[in-house]
C-alpha cells in the first residue's frame, strides 16, 4: 500500500442522511444566493442611466437606479469592463443558480445541449 492511499472509508463525523441532507441545503442556499445575486445585477444593468453616481462619475444627485447605490456603482463597472455584454454574461450564474435549487448540483456543462439555448440568446 502506498503512502497516498487508504483502503478504509474515512470515519465520519456525522450519520450519512444528515450528511447528505446538509449537503443539499447547503447546495440550494447557495443556488438561492447567486440567484438573487445575479437577479440584483439584471435590476441595476436594465435600470442604469448616466446620470446616476458611480465611481467614475461622482455626483451630488440620488441614484436613479432600482438597486440603489450599490447597484449603479456595479452596473457602471460592468457596462465599462464587458459592455452589452454583461448582459449575456449572467445568464450562466441564472442557469447555476436555478440548477443547484431545483437538483442540488450543478451537472456537467454539455456544450450540446447548452448551444441551441444560448444561440437563441445571440
Amino acid at each position: 500500500m502506498s503512502a497516498g492511499t487508504r483502503d478504509h472509508k474515512y470515519d465520519a463525523i456525522l450519520p450519512a442522511r444528515v450528511e447528505a441532507r446538509l449537503l443539499c441545503i447547503g447546495a440550494r442556499s447557495s443556488g438561492f444566493l447567486l440567484f438573487t445575486l445575479t437577479a440584483f445585477l439584471w435590476v441595476g444593468l436594465l435600470t442604469w442611466s448616466v446620470k446616476d453616481p458611480s465611481l467614475t462619475h461622482p455626483a451630488g444627485t440620488s441614484t436613479g437606479n432600482a438597486a440603489g447605490p450599490l447597484g449603479a456603482v456595479l452596473s457602471e463597472l460592468l457596462l465599462q469592463t464587458l459592455g452589452l455584454g454583461a448582459v449575456v454574461c449572467l445568464l450562466a450564474p441564472v442557469i447555476w443558480g436555478l440548477e443547484l435549487i431545483y437538483s442540488e448540483r450543478v451537472s456537467f456543462f454539455a456544450p450540446s445541449r447548452q448551444t441551441p439555448s444560448l444561440a437563441c440568446v445571440l
